[in-house]
């Protein structure tokens, strides 16, 4: 495929993907019972087909990607089995749940790509799952956010994403104050990736405070820290830019220069201004709504990091599972201000105010998408070539 067609090709599997999760949220007809001895399982198709579809963009890709090729490169090391992978190369930091992963692909397809399918699936069904479980009622166009702004980084970071996944929903767990599963569900998550084992002292602190008063009042602390740090982050990015772009032109680093200048201008502005919209627009459950306090904390805390991740690595990897709230935020203003309008009187306005609100994730997620990774080609995910495209990529 081309660019263009690659462009079309996702927005169009991910438009249907939105639409089936919209139908499966909306309509319990088609549902299948599953009897499992006492108890009946009830599975949505239209749910499972939606799913389906960007599990199936993962599993089928190739060479799409930036790390893909050092993944088919770390399954075939792995061939001769796991400690003779660790003496071999001292890959001490791979998982052992890679390796579970990797016996099973070749177990059964004798090829890497089963792999990619496991990780997808656990991916895209957790990030399902969390949004499920933060009760937004704009469940469709929240997945369709999480799709064109957070799907494309599992396509590079495979086996983190399954874990910035499990994290994601591990989050909600510790809003609603379940320290144990909070706690159990980031454990899990480190068996994706040891990074997650950095998200379980937030247990530790929740469990501290448990007054809902203390509680509220440390979310509050957190949101004024993660809001002085995003815009001394971002002022400290621009200054740099601003400083360097001479050195730029001198060497011919121009257009270097310029990109990282726009590529911080669009993608950290993008998540600056959720984070001072959901602060304006939620000011009144924030300041009566624990649960609402803590999420806009976290999530400030969360961009504040992901600017400090220029200068501290390991920044990113804390910031990283806490940057999906943006699709849980965006929603959750979307609805405030649709029950604002509902109170308006003129009917023709409401209606207008009605549509385009309930538009505007989707536009958000659409131009993030077109801007972030289209036109700047952050994941490498143009152009998507299949399995059997595979000499078009040689």
């Amino acid at each position: 495929m081309s660019g263009i067609q690659s462009l079309i090709f996702y927005l169009a599997c991910f438009g249907l993907s939105a639409f089936l999760i919209y139908l499966g949220n909306t309509s319990h007809r088609r549902t299948l019972d599953i009897n499992l001895g006492k108890k009946k399982l009830q599975v949505n198709l239209f749910v499972v087909s939606g799913l389906a579809i960007p599990i199936l963009i993962a599993s089928l890709r190739y060479g799409v990607g930036s790390d893909y090729y050092s993944y088919l490169r770390l399954y075939n090391n792995t061939s001769n089995g796991y400690l003779a992978f660790n003496e071999a190369n001292g890959a001490w930091w791979v998982e052992p749940t890679f390796f579970i992963f990797s016996w099973i692909s070749r177990l059964l397809t004798n090829s890497p790509y089963l792999v990619f399918t496991i990780y997808a699936t656990i991916t895209v069904t957790f990030f399902y799952i969390a949004l499920k479980h933060s009760k937004i009622k704009f469940i469709a166009s929240a997945f369709f956010m999480i799709l064109l702004m957070f799907f494309f980084v599992s396509l590079n970071t495979v086996r983190q994403s399954a874990s910035i996944a499990i994290l994601f929903y591990a989050l909600h767990q510790l809003f609603d104050g379940k320290f144990w599963r909070y706690a159990g569900w980031v454990i899990a998550a480190a068996f994706m990736h040891f990074s997650a084992i950095l998200f379980l002292p937030l247990w530790l602190m929740r469990m501290v405070f448990k007054s809902t008063k203390k509680q509220h009042r440390i979310a509050i602390i957190l949101l004024i820290f993660g809001a002085i740090s995003i815009v001394s982050l971002f002022a400290v990015d621009l200054f740099e830019i601003a400083v360097k772009l001479p050195m730029f032109a001198k060497y011919n680093y121009a257009s270097w220069g310029m990109n990282k200048a726009f590529d911080i201008g669009m993608t950290h502005l993008a998540y600056i201004a959720i984070f001072f919209t959901s602060l304006y627009i939620l000011r009144k459950k924030i300041s009566s709504n624990v649960e609402s306090a803590t999420l806009v904390a976290t999530y400030s805390v969360g961009c504040a990091l992901m600017f400090a991740s220029t200068t501290l690595r390991f920044a990113q990897r804390l910031a990283w599972p806490v940057l999906p709230l943006s699709c849980v935020l965006v929603p959750l203003c979307t609805e405030t201000l649709i029950e604002k309008v509902q109170t308006i009187d003129r009917s023709r306005f409401k209606k207008l105010a009605v549509i385009g609100l309930h538009l505007t994730p989707i536009i958000i997620a659409i131009t993030y998408f077109v801007i972030s990774l289209y036109l700047q080609n952050q994941s490498g995910a143009f152009p998507y070539r299949f399995l059997w495209q595979q000499g078009d990529a040689a």
